[in-house]
């Protein structure tokens, strides 16, 4: 509920926000339950996420079936322009079996300021900690 206070009290309303969450999508407890609350709300999300790593079926379905706009994509790039909510996860290194499998995405996302140049000026950005590798907020 915090997650959404903030979207509030930062943009106003939470209502028509664009909401995008990064990052490791499959074994963020704190995304499933946001995207569980925002439900409630009249939002658009999208799910970026490297396909190892993305929103499981029964949240985006969850979310579709209470009438919310889904996009799911492995690209920053295609939905950072219409993006108010930017809510970056980090990659879990004791969520994977081996090194190797987490070497192979723990960098997938860098949240920098050659990409907030590119992001709208009130966009915010949100991190449900700790900050580790994988999804980093650098220099910001």
């Amino acid at each position: 509920m915090l997650d959404v206070y903030t979207i509030r009290s930062e943009l106003g309303t939470v209502n028509d926000r664009t909401i995008t969450l990064l990052g490791d999508l499959k074994n963020g407890r704190t995304v499933h339950s946001l995207v569980t609350l925002l439900c409630h709300y009249s939002v658009r999300l999208n799910f970026v996420a490297p396909a190892a790593l993305s929103m499981p079926a029964s949240v985006v379905s969850a979310a579709r079936k209470a009438g919310i706009p889904v996009t799911i994509t492995e690209s920053l790039e295609d939905v950072l322009a219409d993006t108010d909510v930017l809510y970056v996860t980090r990659v879990q290194k004791e969520r994977f079996e081996s090194e190797a499998e987490w070497n192979q995405v723990k960098d997938s996302y860098r949240v920098d300021h050659a990409v907030l140049s590119r992001a709208k000026e009130d966009m915010i950005v949100m991190h449900p900690l700790p900050r580790v590798n994988g999804a980093r907020l650098s220099g910001v």
